[in-house]
């Protein structure tokens, strides 16, 4: 089963390395504790079933299992249908990258519309030779809802985009690609304005310097915002990128930035 969240996903080594409850671990508890995160973050939870869990490290006897648990158990919290456990942070960092992976799909397919006005090559295999937005949006909703912890806005306000059959006139691309440079543009220089009022606000010159002025406008589509921040802010906020886009979204309020109050933001941490 292919997961929701791609073949790989940030993982924040100092964080995890510089645990206290990490580092009294063995190391067969602080193997299991690795793969059970990697099994949240591809499967969205972890089960309550102990033979499961023996299952997942690597086979290892119930009886070792129960006792590894007591020491990784705490990590996890119930879910309330009782179905499974997720770690909470995880849990934060897996809904980030499904909102994010959404976003450049549909990002992609509508860039693609627009510059030659019709479907990807994938999509003309499919029964249907045009997806429309609205049926687009409906998948994406169905697999927001395919895990108990996740659940993702769709806005139904926007239009589908028409596709065209005939050829685009010849200076069309350059028109879109002009109109689409302009609004990037603009969502960066109203970042700007968030960025002043923070440095005025919010921070001191050292904070500023460090989490706040690398932060970058990665793109502007549809209604995201992307943005790429540098490690140290996460690390600022434990690591918590949940957290992390809560209080950004807070300092955009704050600040009166009307153009990109009503965006959905998505996080991409800066190698």
């Amino acid at each position: 089963m292919k997961s929701e969240v791609g073949p790989s996903y940030p993982f924040y080594a100092s964080d995890f390395n510089g645990s206290t409850r990490v580092q009294r671990m063995t190391l067969e508890e602080e193997c299991c504790y690795r793969r059970l995160l990697d099994t949240q973050m591809a499967e969205g939870k972890i089960p309550s079933d102990l033979r499961k869990l023996s299952k997942i490290c690597k086979n290892i006897s119930v009886s070792k299992m129960k006792k590894i648990w007591e020491v990784v158990g705490p990590h996890f919290a119930p879910l309330e249908d009782g179905s499974g456990y997720i770690n909470l942070r995880q849990d934060s960092i897996r809904k980030e990258l499904i909102a994010f992976r959404l976003c450049k799909s549909e990002a992609g397919k509508k860039g693609n519309q627009l510059r030659w006005g019709k479907s990807s090559h994938s999509d003309s295999h499919s029964v249907s030779q045009t997806v429309s937005q609205t049926d687009r949006k409906a998948i994406a909703q169905r697999i927001a809802n395919g895990s108990p912890s996740i659940s993702i806005p769709i806005s139904p306000s926007q239009d589908p985009i028409p596709i065209n059959t005939a050829s685009p006139p010849k200076n069309s691309k350059p028109q879109q690609a002009g109109r689409a440079g302009d609004l990037l543009q603009s969502v960066r220089n109203h970042w700007q304005a968030v960025l002043r009022y923070i440095r005025k606000e919010h921070a001191s010159s050292d904070q500023y310097a460090r989490l706040f002025r690398p932060i970058e406008v990665s793109s502007a589509e549809g209604e995201f915002l992307i943005l790429r921040v540098p490690p140290e802010l996460v690390a600022n906020y434990d690591g918590d990128i949940g957290a992390t886009r809560v209080d950004l979204l807070a300092l955009i309020e704050k600040s009166g930035a009307d153009f990109l109050r009503d965006r959905k933001l998505a996080l991409e941490v800066l190698d």
